[in-house]
């Protein structure tokens, strides 16, 4: 396949970040207590450092749109990624991979609002 062809993975991070947008919401969000802010979680899949390079355009983003402060949040591991996504239901939002929204769906009741499906990165 030629390079014209196909898509570009260095399209505008703000693009690809709009394409990113609100990964996944849980019902919990939508709880009767007004909040300040959200927690964006993130999967571990790189450093903190390169995670907030990556998607502080797309936290300032929703900022914006929403009139609410987002915090960017990761965990050390996937292990507590997992548990803080299903047991502690820590994150807003997440920014997952496929077969983890499938775990956070079932185990913590969160929904898919927007997929990713980019040369090199695929999420939920």
């Amino acid at each position: 396949m030629n390079s014209a062809a196909r898509p570009r993975a260095s399209r505008s991070s703000a693009g690809m970040l709009l394409g990113a947008l609100l990964l996944v919401a849980t019902a919990s969000a939508a709880g009767p207590a007004p909040r300040d802010h959200l927690v964006f979680g993130f999967l571990p899949i790189v450093s903190p450092e390169r995670l907030v390079r990556r998607f502080a355009p797309l936290v300032e983003y929703l900022l914006q749109r929403l009139g609410v402060e987002v915090r960017m949040e990761t965990a050390p591991d996937f292990a507590e990624f997992l548990r803080r996504t299903h047991e502690a239901k820590r994150y807003d939002l997440l920014f997952t991979a496929p077969h983890f929204y499938y775990l956070a769906q079932r185990r913590a009741g969160y929904r898919a609002l927007v997929r990713v499906d980019l040369p090199g990165m695929q999420a939920v």
